[in-house]
């Protein structure tokens, strides 16, 4: 009887709320600024998606686009949508406010069908943005870029600053055509980098993967178990640290180096075309030590160890593993 009764009251629930008309949230909002050299522009864009592009104008052009539908029985907070503009000085403020995910009484369904923030600005202002879900695209700038995002994915382009910094959780980062001090802290999500003039990059990353290509700089670089691969990268330092993560580096000549690099469980290989001028040092626990370098000189091999000088022995190649097998290879 009682699983009768349940069944009676979810069908008749499921009736009365299916027959409810689904009501509509449609929203528009543009707003400009004129701004200086020294303009920033602070965004909260909550699930919002962000493209921003440069034009001549010393003004800051905003243009959002907000749609929802949704339904409900019972009491709680209705849906709405603001935007939130405001100019202070050298700041502009653009603050995007959802209303309707608080605490409710009753059924509820919405669906979020269109939630965009069309940006123009000049190529110096500075951008600082923040963000839940919402994806960035940002392209041809020249002010510092500051993001913070938990699952939105970031994709950079032509980007000309002396400070990009990001702050992401879950999502997938990709940057090209970048120079300037880069760093980016990512937990889970993957960081992808191609050519790209970096005087010092800082990589710090979870679970997701490191992948750079056609780039130069100083890299620092840090994973839990997502993989390290560099490809055709050019760079006179190198600190990399990961856990169960392997490290591909197929790397450029360049000045004197210093490369120190820390791999728990993953294997470790270095490839080079051209000449690099260093005196190695490699040390696995329990893996595979495999050099290939012509013409090495105070070479040493002990178990789990190998040292030598190649090419005048002026820079520093530090490599080390427990369990992971380590590969240094000069190819043609």
């Amino acid at each position: 009887m009682a699983k009768k009764m349940v069944s009676v009251v979810f069908f008749s629930l499921f009736f009365i709320f299916s027959s409810i008309a689904a009501r509509e949230i449609k929203k528009d909002f543009h707003k400009s600024f004129d701004v200086g050299e020294g303009a920033v522009l602070i965004l909260h864009h909550g699930d919002g998606d962000v493209t921003v592009l440069p034009w001549d104008k010393d003004v800051i052009d905003v243009t959002v686009r907000y749609r929802l539908e949704y339904k409900s029985i019972g009491i709680g907070n209705r849906h709405d949508f603001d935007v939130e503009f405001r100019q202070n000085g050298e700041k502009v403020y653009v603050i995007g406010k959802e209303r309707g995910s608080g605490i409710s009484i009753g059924v509820q369904y919405s669906r979020r069908y269109e939630y965009t923030y069309k940006i123009r600005a000049p190529k110096y202002v500075e951008l600082e943005f923040t963000g839940d879900d919402g994806d960035v695209e940002i392209d041809d700038r020249q002010g510092n870029i500051f993001l913070t995002l938990d699952d939105g994915n970031v994709d950079l382009s032509n980007i000309a600053a002396d400070k990009t910094k990001i702050r992401a959780e879950d999502g997938t980062i990709r940057v090209s055509e970048l120079s300037g001090s880069f760093t980016i802290r990512n937990d889970d999500g993957d960081i992808f980098l191609a050519n790209c003039d970096m005087p010092h990059c800082r990589i710090n990353s979870g679970d997701g993967e490191v992948t750079i290509r056609r780039s130069t700089g100083d890299f620092d670089i840090e994973t839990n178990d997502g993989d390290i691969q560099l490809r055709k990268v050019r760079a006179e330092r190198l600190d990399i640290r990961c856990s169960d993560a392997d490290v591909d580096l197929d790397l450029l000549k360049t000045g004197r180096v210093d490369f120190d690099i820390v791999a728990d469980d993953g294997d470790v290989s270095l490839d080079f075309e051209a000449e690099i001028s260093a005196r190695f040092w490699l040390d696995s626990d329990g893996g595979r030590i495999h050099v290939n370098v012509p013409d090495v000189d105070n070479f040493a091999k002990r178990k789990h160890y190998q040292s030598g000088e190649m090419y005048g022995g002026k820079g520093k190649i530090r490599i080390r593993t427990n369990d992971g097998n380590i590969s240094l290879r000069k190819v043609k």
